[in-house]
């Protein structure tokens, strides 16, 4: 659901661009980078207008008894930028051609506030917007003159709850694939020799050592698995296998 909803926000933005509502089109979007400065020197040409989102945490919760289990009050944001060439002023103004962070800030907003993004997400209640603030400039961001700003969301997610009773197991699928153990190679074979593995004789291994009556009409069995040996009268006795 976290995953979902970080998406759901970016989604909002770029298909509001691809619609034309803009008057531009986001060049590149994703969730927000773990390490930001190593993100920027590994792409140096970022492609803007740019949008991220991420996801902040939980600051409340609440839980009314019914089918939608607690409601958690979140925290996302989304983080936009801009850039031009010329100066970070006209990054943040824009120049008439290219969007500033001013602009790209203003209209996520507008987009987001009172939004309840997708159906499958069931949001509580509309999306609402706590705060906009720019986010400091780093050397990175300088060196690509950059502007961002970040928006601060606040969602309430149906986070859900497990049934009281289990339920009956209908159907169980297990697809691990757990490496050999017990020091025993795939080969069959054990580790640190080369003796094979002690394997179980089955039935149809014993019969090449039995000469019974019971498998080629014959008296004397000499086979290691019969638990009785042939007693002195050969002919009453049949083989217990």
């Amino acid at each position: 659901m976290i995953a979902a909803t970080e998406l759901a926000l970016v989604a909002v933005l770029v298909d509001a661009g691809e619609a034309d509502l803009l008057g531009y089109r986001f060049r590149t979007w994703d969730t927000f980078p773990d390490q930001f400065e190593e993100y920027l020197r590994e792409h140096p040409n970022l492609r803007t207008p740019a949008c991220w989102a991420t996801y902040l945490g939980i600051v409340s919760g609440e839980d009314q008894g019914d089918e939608l289990g607690m409601q958690a009050r979140t925290r996302f944001a989304v983080v936009v930028a801009a850039q031009n060439q010329r100066n970070e002023e006209d990054s943040r103004h824009g120049d008439g051609v290219e969007p500033g962070s001013y602009q790209l800030m203003v209209d996520a907003i507008r987009l987001l506030s009172r939004s309840m993004l997708t159906e499958e997400l069931g949001l509580v209640e509309p999306v609402l917007v706590r705060s906009a603030r720019p986010v400091a400039r780093t050397r990175a961001m300088q060196d690509q003159r950059l502007s961002m700003m970040a928006i601060e969301l606040e969602l309430v997610l149906p986070i859900g709850s497990f049934a009281d009773d289990a339920s009956d197991f209908n159907s169980l699928h297990v697809d691990w694939d757990v490496p050999p153990f017990g020091n025993v190679h795939r080969s069959g074979h054990c580790r640190g020799n080369d003796r094979p593995h002690d394997r179980r004789r089955t039935h149809r291994d014993r019969r090449q050592d039995c000469r019974c009556q019971h498998h080629d009409r014959r008296s004397n069995c000499r086979g290691d698995h019969c638990a009785t040996r042939p007693p002195a009268d050969r002919r009453s006795w049949r083989c217990t296998q």
